[in-house]
């Protein structure tokens, strides 16, 4: 069949992301996170590694929990 090939997966989360965007706001937020990944895939880069995809806090919106009437 084919050739086994052993690959490393790194998961990274950019940790107080979260508050960032409560303190920051949207837009330099955003910015803030932008730079981390980045760095993360310079990184990977230099080290012969592919980012293949990223996820952004925007992506994922948090939702509070309705007020009951």
């Amino acid at each position: 069949m084919g050739k086994d090939i052993e690959l490393a997966i790194l998961f990274a989360d950019v940790v107080g992301s979260t508050r960032l965007y409560d303190t920051m706001g949207d837009l330099r937020a955003r910015d803030m996170v932008a730079i981390c990944i980045d760095v993360m895939r310079t990184a990977t880069e230099q080290r012969q590694g592919t980012v293949i995809k990223t996820w952004a806090m925007r992506s994922w919106p948090p939702f509070r929990a309705p007020t009951p009437p």
